[in-house]
């Protein structure tokens, strides 16, 4: 008796991750609404100089807009950004964003200012 494969046709396939040329770690940070205290508490034990940068992802309601790049850069020495567009990932840098969806193509690289 032959087994049914485990994937559905219509499931899409994985593409090929592209290998990152960035010459420093990037984190991503993921949280509801009600985690920005903990991300807050995340920012303020981390040092400005660290080398890193942070993508921070908050599921909040695309209906309104967002002030958690203001509430993050109460907490930390590093630049808080608000992402609406494309932008580069910079080392050192927290990127908060916004809307309840974020997508990172991977045929669209990020590459260090």
């Amino acid at each position: 008796m032959k087994s049914a494969p485990l994937r559905s046709p219509n499931v899409p396939q994985r593409k090929e991750l592209t290998p990152s040329n960035l010459d420093f770690p990037v984190v991503g940070i993921g949280a509801s609404a009600g985690g920005l205290q903990a991300v807050k508490s995340f920012f303020e034990h981390m040092p400005k100089d660290c080398g890193m940068a942070f993508v921070v992802i908050l599921h909040l309601s695309p209906d309104h807009q967002s002030v958690a790049d203001k509430i993050i850069q109460e907490s930390t020495g590093m630049p808080v950004t608000q992402v609406n567009s494309t932008m580069a990932i910079r080392g050192g840098d927290a990127t908060e964003v916004a809307g309840a969806v974020a997508q990172c193509p991977s045929d669209h690289p990020a590459h260090r200012q």
